[in-house]
Formats: C-alpha cells, sequence, structure tokens
C-alpha cells in the first residue's frame, strides 16, 4: 500500500441514505449547517488529506481505516497524503475545501500544536473551523535508555537525573513535537532537569543511543534489543510491548497521557446528514478487528470515539499543552 493514492479494488455502487435526525454537539459548540445532505451521498471519490508521508504509522492507520469506510460508503475513500510543517499542508487544504463531505482530514494533534507555537503566523483554527467526525487512533511513543545507563527502571531514571542534574541527555524529535512534550511532562511532573536533544530525523536518534552519545531516547514503541526499555508514554499499557508499564504507571503520575492521536474532521459547515453519514462508517472502521490488529505492530491503539469524544480531546490538549508550552518556556525551531 505504497503512493500517494489508496484506491480500494472492490467495487461500488452508489446507495441512497434516509434522511436521521440531526447530530448536537459537535465541535466545540459550533454546530453544522441545518441544510439537508443530499439523499444520495455519497455518489463519488472522497478524498482523505493527510498530512503524514506514505509508509508512517499515521499514514498506515489511515489507510486501513479508509479501506473499510470505503466498503460501507461504497464509494473509494483515498489517501491524499500532503506532508509538510507537521500537518499543516494537509489541515490548510482541508480548511479551503468545499463543505460537502467529498473531502475529510485525517487530522493529528500536531496541527493543535502548531496553532500554539506559531500565534504570530496566519492562523489555522482548526479546533473552530473543523467539526469532529469521530476519533481513530492513539499513538503512543517509547522511554528507553542506554544499556549501560544505571537504572533499570523509569522511577530509577528519575532518581537518576535527580542526582546527576544535567547529565541525562534525551533525544526526541524536534522541537514542539509530541516526543518532546512528552519528555517536558516528565521534567515538569517530576521536578527533574533532563537535556532535550532534538532531531529533525527521527530514525538518527537510535545510533546515538546505542552508541552512548544519548542516555534516553523518546521514539516510536517499536522493541528495542540494544537499549533499555523502561515504559510507555499513553495512560495503559499498550499491546505492541506489553511488559512495560505506562509512565503513569511507573510514577504514579494519575494524569500523564503524552501520545500522538488522530481522528476525522471535515469542513464547518458540512450537512449534519453527511457528518452523520461519515461517522457511521468511521465507527465500523475503528470496531473492525482487522484493523485494530493491524494497527498494533505500527505503534497504533485504535480509539473508536464519536465527535463529541473527538471535541473533548481537541479540548484538552489544547488547554494542557498550552499550559505547558508557555510554562516551559518553549519556542519554535
Amino acid at each position: 500500500m505504497s503512493g500517494e493514492h489508496y484506491r480500494p479494488s472492490m467495487k461500488y455502487r452508489p446507495r441512497s441514505l434516509s434522511r436521521r435526525a440531526a447530530v448536537s454537539g459537535l465541535a466545540l459548540g459550533l454546530a453544522a449547517t441545518s441544510a439537508s445532505a443530499r439523499p444520495d451521498y455519497p455518489t463519488r471519490t472522497i478524498t482523505g488529506l493527510l498530512g503524514w508521508a506514505p509508509g508512517t504509522s499515521n499514514d498506515t492507520v489511515g489507510r486501513l481505516v479508509a479501506e473499510v469506510m470505503s466498503r460501507d460508503l461504497e464509494v473509494p475513500v483515498i489517501i491524499d497524503n500532503k506532508p509538510g510543517a507537521a500537518s499543516s499542508v494537509a489541515t490548510g487544504l482541508a480548511l479551503r475545501a468545499p463543505a460537502d463531505g467529498y473531502t475529510v482530514l485525517f487530522g493529528a494533534s500536531a496541527m493543535l500544536i502548531n496553532h500554539i507555537l506559531n500565534p504570530d503566523q496566519p492562523p489555522l483554527r482548526p479546533h473552530t473551523e473543523l467539526i469532529p467526525v469521530g476519533t481513530m487512533v492513539d499513538l503512543p511513543f517509547l522511554v528507553h535508555v542506554n544499556a549501560d545507563l544505571p537504572v533499570k527502571s523509569l522511577r530509577e531514571l528519575v532518581e537518576y537525573a535527580r542526582t546527576h542534574p544535567g547529565h541525562v541527555a534525551c533525544g526526541c524529535s524536534v522541537t514542539g513535537s509530541i516526543t518532546h512534550l512528552a519528555l517536558e511532562l516528565i521534567k515538569d511532573e517530576c521536578g527533574i532537569e533532563i537535556v532535550h536533544i532534538p532531531y529533525n530525523s527521527p530514525p538518527a536518534i537510535l545510533p546515538d543511543l546505542f552508541a552512548g552519545r544519548l542516555q534516553m531516547a523518546i521514539t516510536a514503541p517499536i522493541r528495542q534489543t540494544q537499549s533499555r526499555m523502561l515504559a510507555v508514554t499513553s495512560s495503559g499499557r499498550f499491546g505492541g510491548l506489553p511488559e512495560l508499564p505506562s509512565v503513569r504507571e511507573a510514577l504514579e503520575l494519575g494524569t500523564y497521557d503524552a501520545v500522538a492521536w488522530q481522528g476525522l474532521f471535515v469542513r464547518n459547515g458540512t450537512s449534519t446528514e453527511i457528518v452523520r453519514r461519515l461517522r457511521t462508517a468511521l465507527a465500523k472502521a475503528t470496531a473492525d478487528p482487522t484493523v485494530v490488529a493491524r494497527s498494533i505492530p505500527v505503534g497504533g491503539i485504535i480509539t473508536p470515539g464519536d465527535g463529541e469524544a473527538l471535541a473533548r480531546l481537541v479540548e484538552r490538549d489544547l488547554q494542557r499543552w498550552q499550559r505547558l508550552i508557555q510554562q516551559r518556556g518553549i519556542r519554535s525551531g
């Protein structure tokens, strides 16, 4: 499943859709327009904008979800990869698309952080200009250390950092990335100092960690044999690494949760009937056992949820990441 466009192989037949009751509380108090959808929606291909390159975890999960949605909607749902500026390119295209349900956004948490880090740039307001259709996936991260560092648990790492201030360097993605914020959240909650080493190319982190140039790293939750794995950043344990505790469990931090998430959005003004139809298809995709199972190897935890659940997630992350970014003095790199 490579390339920029995914086209399922099955044949589709347009079908009619009876009108249903309007959906309330879609997006942070912004209701969809009261205009009715065409009763035969959808009748043609739906384009799913995705702000990450082919082969990434976001892309893999997005294609799995799109395939099941295609079967339910009986039209192709194709993934159109528009990487760049931490998903801002795809978000901008979605905001300029017609509000007709034929362009949807596989939106990511990064679009909220971009908005917080760059308030002086021409604003993209995804939290007020898009309607959340539903949640899709959480992508947690792995906290691990160089095998020679004298710690065997996350709690021991925290104590080591406390007694060796400034001597633990952690490799993460660029400043303001979720992996960076996951580190800053640990530092903030535990009152310790760990040096953030930003990487434009995350794959370069592992060789430096293995060689001892880094003492710690926060990377994709892929099993490692040359480093010591300590915890995952999700609120609970991750099925791909079930023996590892979450940071919340290991440090008894009741609210710790630092994941990249992906959800489905449409432009504000889209008919309630269209939103309802897309939501039904998405719910079937996130309940599909194959989607759930095939997401685990790429680091995904499928998270079924409706538009209200996604709206709450957007509001929560806007508030907590803004507080952390301001409190820690984080600036865009």
